[in-house]
């Protein structure tokens, strides 16, 4: 399943307006496996905190590249928190601990009564498109 088809579920189920926003000149399907999953991971999580938590009507999700970095921002005008509370909930965990597992860097802005803006940067990763070497078989 692709971002694009998650992010349409969660906008037809909730009825939540999401907008998602991309680099259309990043070659995404050559990003590391373990970048793609967990960045899918975040985004499903970050939406999952929208509908049970946030209450919130609209979600914006941008992916950019950035000189070697990839910044993901996912934006929402629901009733915001205070990230500087002690206890985090399970899905702000599961955040910090897959964005941890990319070498990533999360920033949470959010107040009470004012939405929360998730910003997440990872090092960009790709796949490196090596030519198989040929073996040459030598009779011993």
């Amino acid at each position: 399943m692709s971002l694009e088809d998650m992010i349409s579920g969660i906008e037809k189920s909730s009825g939540i307006s999401c907008t998602f926003d991309y680099d259309k000149k990043v070659p995404w399907d050559n990003l590391l496996g373990d970048i793609k999953i967990n960045a899918f991971r975040v985004v499903q999580e970050a939406l999952k905190n929208c509908v049970k938590h946030a209450k919130s009507e609209n979600v914006s999700i941008s992916f950019q590249l950035v000189d070697d970095m990839l910044k993901l921002n996912i934006s929402d005008d629901g009733v915001g928190f205070d990230p500087n509370r002690a206890k985090k909930g399970i899905g702000l965990k599961n955040i910090i601990s897959r964005v941890k597992k990319i070498k990533g860097k999360v920033d949470f802005d959010s107040k009470p009564g004012h939405g929360t803006i998730i910003k997440i940067q990872i090092p960009a990763s790709y796949v490196e498109h090596t030519v198989p070497q040929s073996t040459i078989a030598v009779n011993a």
